[in-house]
């Protein structure tokens, strides 16, 4: 590229993970391809290689996708527009939804990821809410985000001890500073989510336990989802010595969200009601487990860490 371009897009990868997906719709994209790079770094830790791909960019601006994110045809356009307009803001992003061909397992999981009484605030992470407006690490999701590189530098970039959740604890640091954060919820990429039932219960612990890592950083990154989580898996711990009736009403709320979203959607969702209990008691159980292994330094072995940049 002989000009600098605007946007560096940084996707990282594992060893053996395609990012061709992403190539691929990236170049699909209305907005002129000598103003984008795209910068893929492999490797085994992606606070790092997100950390290294950004000292290597040479736009104003980092958009952050994964490899498998799907971006919107006019996501460019709207991010260069944006911090055009908002000369005070340092982050835009905006929600990952279900791809159009999404279904069975994988369909329910979106809904319920998607919907305020499966992941409360979070759920724009993953549906359209609201307009365009200043938001929190809540709202945002790492696979469609875009920064100023200027500001990432000055905030120190992602904590490298940190994944998942490093997103959410730089978004903290970057509020502290009193720069905006906004959500754009018509900007959009499209992932499928998790196919199976293993996967899915994986993700979820994995999220609790990142919540938990973030929390031992800087005790003001503790929210209220993670202690309703564990309040909800020592009630049901002790169900057989207490009163039944909060877990019959529970229980009751659960299967009237469950039909009225097979209501709203307009087909039978077998799994809605099962990942909606899911998402309700495995968070909390890995936010308990990240409070063990970080009270009493369980923590695995630190690995060896590798990565290897390719401009595109």
């Amino acid at each position: 590229m002989s000009s600098t371009p605007k946007i560096s897009v940084i996707i990282p990868v594992a060893k053996n993970e395609s990012y061709t997906k992403a190539i691929k719709a990236i170049r699909k994209c209305d907005f002129s391809k000598s103003q984008i790079e795209i910068i893929v770094v492999k490797g085994n830790q992606p606070s790092v290689q997100r950390n290294e791909a950004v000292k290597k960019a040479r736009a104003p601006i980092i958009y952050f996708l994964d490899n498998d994110s799907i971006p919107d045809k006019l996501n460019f356009k709207r991010i260069i527009q944006f911090f055009k307009t908002h000369k005070d803001a340092a982050v835009i992003g905006g929600p990952s939804l279900s791809p159009a061909s999404e279904k069975g397992f994988s369909y329910a999981v979106g809904i319920a990821l998607g919907s305020f009484w499966g992941t409360a605030q979070s759920s724009a992470r993953y549906s359209k809410k609201g307009k365009l407006r200043i938001s929190s690490e809540l709202e945002l999701i790492l696979c469609n985000m875009a920064i100023r590189k200027k500001i990432f530098i000055k905030a120190g970039m992602f904590n490298e001890k940190l994944y998942p959740n490093e997103e959410n604890e730089l978004l903290n640091r970057i509020k502290k500073m009193k720069y905006e954060i906004w959500y754009d919820p018509n900007l959009v990429v499209f992932r499928s989510h998790r196919k199976t039932f293993t996967q899915f219960i994986k993700q979820i612990f994995t999220y609790g336990r990142g919540r938990t890592d973030q929390i031992f950083v800087d005790l003001k990154n503790i929210t209220l989802f993670p202690l309703l989580s564990l309040g909800l898996d020592v009630y049901l711990f002790l169900l057989p010595l207490v009163n039944k009736i909060p877990f019959i009403t529970y229980f009751t709320f659960l299967l009237f969200i469950t039909l009225y979203k097979m209501l709203e959607y307009k087909r039978f969702i077998p799994y809605l009601l099962i990942i909606y209990f899911t998402i309700h008691t495995i968070y909390g159980i890995g936010f308990l487990y990240g409070i063990i292994t970080n009270l009493f330094h369980l923590k695995q072995k630190q690995k060896t860490i590798w990565y290897k940049i390719k401009r595109l």
